[in-house]
């Protein structure tokens, strides 16, 4: 599903936001505007695209302790309702919209939030909603594809069998050694845990993304900007557990990347230098991985993440090929763990048991993971591009 950027409008003082605003709209501030009472309002050149195309929003919400946790946003573009969703934190969101036909000229985009609330208790003070950072519009190249594959439950674990029992079935119903199938999967998003998963079921592949912590969001600014500047700026600092591992945070996309190296034994200077070649040698790693289209890249999503904020992911990784994605949130019932369904064609999206506490000591489940994956892969094979997913030929970190 190839897209194009067609328009970009920044908000804040210095963007460029300000001659497409209409109405609804606060004071610029420091990259982004809040938006003010009912709804906001912005106009755009018409999309070139014949075939539609994708409306990103990028927006901050306004939440209170006292008040609702979450805001809800609907968007509309000349006057045709895109959709709606809730945010309870920052979050990139996207939007299909129709080829358009009304208004020669101009492409209206409206963002209604019906959870505004004054940030002040004085009289003439203005509802407040969400802040806007960002609005892009992305052409569609061709037309929209629809699922056709379905979902797909087919192989449910009992969660009663030992970590070996497990893996042999897996292996069994994919026909792959438990290190293929671990391997035919590649973090894009999310935190340590299925790097965790692949290296309890023997498998230590390279990946740029495996132990970083990285959001969505920071996934599709690191993809659209083709990796520019990453690993560049690290800041390295001590983890305060008892092994005093070095960390690294690299400012410019705000990941965070487990080193195992320890601050008794290496200095500042000589993980900065280390950290940076590696994220070099990934960095290029991963695009080639992106160039063959053999992975299903991964995004796990403990935050619970609207559907509307996986869209922009999916679409950053399909501007560099037919890429599949798969989205992994927590299952509402126990009859949807495992249990993977195709949202468009290559964008899946998986549902597992839970996902592992931040406590020391806590396991993932592998019963969830495996089921997850081995859905995933299975749905995969049925797609009209499927992964040809095979073992690396690189070597594995130790």
């Amino acid at each position: 599903m190839m897209t194009s950027i067609s328009d970009k409008i920044t908000f804040g003082r210095g963007g460029n936001a300000r001659p497409h605003q209409l109405y609804g709209w606060n004071v610029g501030e420091d990259g982004f505007t809040w938006t003010l009472r009912h709804e906001s309002a912005l106009s755009l050149p018409k999309p070139r695209s014949i075939h539609g195309g994708f409306v990103e929003i990028m927006l901050l919400p306004l939440t209170r302790p006292s008040g609702p946790k979450c805001q809800r946003v609907r968007v509309r573009a000349n006057g045709e309702p895109l959709g709606e969703t809730r945010l309870a934190s920052p979050a990139l969101i996207g939007f299909y919209f129709h080829a358009q036909s009304k208004f020669d000229d101009q492409f209206v985009i409206t963002i209604e939030h019906p959870d505004r609330f004054k940030q002040s208790p004085e009289a003439d003070a203005p509802d407040f909603a969400v802040a806007v950072k960002s609005i892009r519009v992305l052409d569609l190249q061709e037309p929209l594809a629809h699922s056709v594959s379905g979902s797909s439950h087919v192989w449910h674990p009992d969660v009663t069998m030992d970590d070996q029992c497990l893996i042999a079935a897996a292996e069994e119903v994919t026909g792959f050694t438990v290190h293929e199938l671990m391997t035919s999967f590649q973090l894009v998003a999310g935190d340590c845990e299925f790097g965790g998963v692949q290296r309890a079921c023997g498998s230590d592949p390279l990946g740029l993304f495996r132990f970083a912590g990285a959001s969505p969001f920071s996934a599709v600014e690191i993809l659209d900007s083709k990796f520019d500047g990453i690993g560049q700026d690290l800041d390295p600092y001590v983890a305060e557990h008892g092994n005093r591992e070095w960390m690294i945070r690299d400012r410019r996309y705000g990941l965070g990347y487990h080193t195992r190296m320890s601050a008794n034994e290496v200095s500042r200077e000589q993980v900065t230098r280390a950290e940076k070649r590696k994220v070099s040698f990934l960095c290029r790693l991963f695009l080639e991985e992106l160039d063959a289209r053999q992975k299903i890249f991964v995004c796990a999503d403990r935050f619970d993440s609207p559907p509307e904020a996986m869209l922009p992911l999916f679409l950053a990784l399909s501007r560099y090929g037919q890429n599949t994605l798969l989205w992994i949130t927590r299952a509402v019932s126990a009859h949807q763990v495992g249990s993977v369904e195709e949202v468009l064609p290559g964008l899946m999206r998986g549902y597992i048991d839970r996902f592992t506490p931040h406590a020391v000591g806590s396991k993932p489940s592998l019963s969830g993971w495996l089921s997850v994956l081995t859905n995933a892969w299975l749905l995969n094979q049925r797609s009209p591009y499927p992964c040809t997913a095979k073992a690396p030929e690189v070597g594995f970190v130790g």
